[in-house]
């Protein structure tokens, strides 16, 4: 006799194989389950989620072709941005609650979420912290990498026309060409 596939076991083998639920390939698993259960018309769970997505207005393309490293980070941008992220990217990332809270106080949010036992140079947001990944200068640059043809100065000006109308265009640009050479940034928060 054949035992049945739980809902996303395929999801599930490849999260074990990879030590996280928190994985681009992971999350396409997921996506293809979606797709299936959508397709076959199934309205169970996260059925409805997809559907609830699929309805929702679309992103503007600037941030629609956006690639992130791992869903967290997809997760992350998409809300600071103002969009819902996709279902997947959220199943995911309740997996990797799910394991954390199911581990009862002997794993970190570092191994639920990444794989590995907590270590300050070694986690995600000491990592992070050093690279600038969710600052709002890489934002910038993949927007501006997205519409061709506009200058620097234009660019800055209709990327915080959109984001952040308060923040003041020279001093963005300022921070940015600080960024762009590497030098150390205050952290600034992302507010109007």
């Amino acid at each position: 006799m054949t035992q049945k596939k739980k809902r996303f076991q395929s999801a599930h083998e490849l999260a074990e194989k990879l030590g996280s639920w928190n994985n681009n390939k992971v999350c396409n698993a997921i996506a293809e389950r979606l797709e299936l259960e959508n397709e076959q018309g199934m309205q169970i769970g996260f059925g409805n989620l997809s559907k609830a997505f699929d309805a929702i207005p679309r992103k503007s393309k600037s941030h629609k072709d956006l690639k992130f490293n791992t869903p967290i980070e997809e997760l992350q941008g998409n809300v600071e941005a103002g969009y819902y992220p996709p279902p997947e990217v959220m199943i995911a990332i309740s997996r990797c609650f799910k394991n954390y809270l199911n581990g009862r106080g002997n794993i970190s949010l570092d191994e639920a979420f990444f794989g590995e036992p907590y270590s300050k140079r070694k986690s995600f947001a000491y990592k992070q912290s050093r690279t600038d990944c969710a600052s709002e200068y890489v934002l910038f640059a993949n927007w501006l990498n997205a519409h061709k043809g506009l200058s620097l100065e234009k660019g800055v000006v209709l990327f915080l026309n959109n984001y952040s109308p308060n923040r003041d265009p020279e001093s963005f640009l300022r921070a940015y060409h600080r960024y762009k050479s590497g030098q150390k940034l205050k952290v600034l928060s992302w507010k109007n």
